[in-house]
């Protein structure tokens, strides 16, 4: 018996290894085209207003969405809603324009100003966080603001000494998608 799974139009024999492995890159290259139509929306400090409902933020949202762009496939929370929506389009092209239109529209909820961009995957978002929360506690032990900087394609923070930039930390994820991360001498 083979066992067979079909996803998306694509049939997977796994019996066979080398189908088996191109299969395997036609799911992660739909993946990818997945993860290209997703954004993240939400406000500087606590999402789309945590008073309201998930229903409530979703609604707006996609009202929002629907003025600027007129059109969005789904408008969702991942896990648990905390503030934190998502939307899916219908192209990469869609997507990009609806985040440029709600950043330059400078929309409110609550108070709160609500901002906009694309969807990243987990690792990426990790690591992110992890480099701007070495600058936002850089800036708190009183470095200037213009005194630190994060390379944000390496994953890298960096401070402005009197000898110029000197490396602070860099995150990265491990083959067992594990954050890790590493500091500069003396850190």
């Amino acid at each position: 018996m083979n066992p067979i799974v079909t996803i998306k139009n694509i049939t997977a024999d796994f019996s066979d290894k080398d189908a088996m492995f191109q299969n395997a890159i036609k799911i992660k290259s739909l993946e990818a085209e997945i993860q290209n139509l997703k954004a993240l929306w939400a406000t500087k400090e606590n999402g789309l207003g945590l008073e309201g409902s998930k229903e409530d933020a979703i609604a707006w949202l996609n009202e929002k969405l629907k003025t600027l762009t007129g059109t969005v496939l789904d408008c969702y929370a991942k896990g648990k809603y905390k503030g934190i929506l998502f939307a899916k389009f219908e192209s990469k092209k869609l997507r990009d324009s609806s985040v440029e239109s709600f950043r330059k529209a400078s929309f409110s909820r609550s108070g709160s100003r609500c901002w906009a961009s694309e969807d990243s995957p987990i690792e990426d978002r990790a690591r992110r966080s992890f480099v701007f929360g070495v600058k936002k506690l850089l800036t708190d032990w009183g470095f200037g603001k213009f005194e630190t900087w994060v390379d944000t394609n390496d994953y890298l923070a960096f401070f402005q000494s009197v000898d110029g930039w000197e490396y602070v930390a860099s995150a990265s994820i491990s083959a067992s998608k594990n954050l890790e991360f590493d500091f500069g001498e003396g850190w």
